[in-house]
């Protein structure tokens, strides 16, 4: 009996030893001496958003090369576009065309627009003068002029086409010829007052749609007449046309509101007045 309970104390003591419990048999480990913090320490790592500083690498990596450093940047010019001629419109009038001579000529050719034209003739001879109008070809289109002797005056004459013209010209003495070719855009509105001597124009004037009245005087013993055009030159009615000395009036209708000019031929005072 000794003997077992020895055998008995010295298998407790061995379990003892290697860590078993010599209650129920199962391995228990032993755990080293650890200090109580060191766990958590291993479990509260540091957040994966934290700064990291960069690397030399990245750093760099945007940097341009010694190449690209030294490449100019390309300039690219400023092209501005080239002025448009402003083109001429109706609202312009061309410049005066001034001929002269003496006794029978064929003028140098001239540029003429279509529409209106006003023309200004002086001749200082004795005998009969005639101005004719052709086209390049040389065809007659109108006699502005066909007077005896010294004259001064100023007409309007319709042109049809434009383009080339020239002049001929019968005459004993010296000649003048101007030609405008005015194109309003506005004008004064009636009433219109105005008064000359000889063949003459008036100022443009606006008139409106519906009754006129012309009041007309005439101090000589040759041609009167009174002409109403319209801004294109185009002869709209001949309000009065007598021989001699005139004092009268004439109601007269415009069917069109618009600018106008009024032609006169006399060979003394007159006075045109529209109300």
């Amino acid at each position: 009996m000794f003997v077992r309970c020895a055998s008995t104390l010295l298998a407790v003591g061995i379990l003892a030893a290697i860590g078993c419990d010599p209650d129920d048999g199962t391995m228990k480990t032993k755990v080293a001496n650890t200090r109580p913090n060191q766990a958590k320490k291993s479990t509260d790592l540091a957040p994966a958003t934290a700064d990291v500083a960069p690397s030399a690498k990245s750093e760099n990596e945007n940097a341009p090369t010694k190449a690209e450093a030294n490449k100019k940047p390309i300039q690219v010019a400023s092209i501005s576009p080239a002025p448009v001629p402003t083109p001429k419109t109706d609202d312009q009038s061309a410049a005066p065309i001034e001929l002269s001579g003496k006794g029978d000529q064929a003028s140098s050719k001239f540029q003429l627009q279509s529409g209106l034209s006003t023309w200004k003739i002086t001749h200082d001879g004795t005998s009969n003068v005639q101005i004719s109008l052709l086209n390049s070809e040389g065809k007659y289109i109108d006699m502005p002029l066909n007077e005896i002797g010294r004259y001064s005056g100023k007409q309007i004459v319709r042109i049809g086409k434009p383009g080339e013209y020239l002049l001929n010209v019968k005459a004993d003495g010296k000649w003048t010829v101007t030609i405008d070719q005015p194109r309003p855009s506005t004008a004064p509105a009636k009433p219109l007052t105005a008064s000359g001597k000889g063949t003459n124009i008036t100022p443009f004037v606006t008139l409106p749609k519906g009754l006129c009245v012309f009041k007309m005087n005439h101090r000589g013993d040759g041609v009167f007449r009174v002409k109403l055009y319209n801004a294109e030159g185009r002869l709209i009615d001949q309000i009065v046309g007598v021989i001699g000395a005139y004092e009268g009036s004439k109601a007269f209708t415009v069917d069109e509101e618009g600018i106008y000019i009024i032609g006169v031929s006399a060979n003394g005072d007159w006075s045109v007045n529209v109300e």
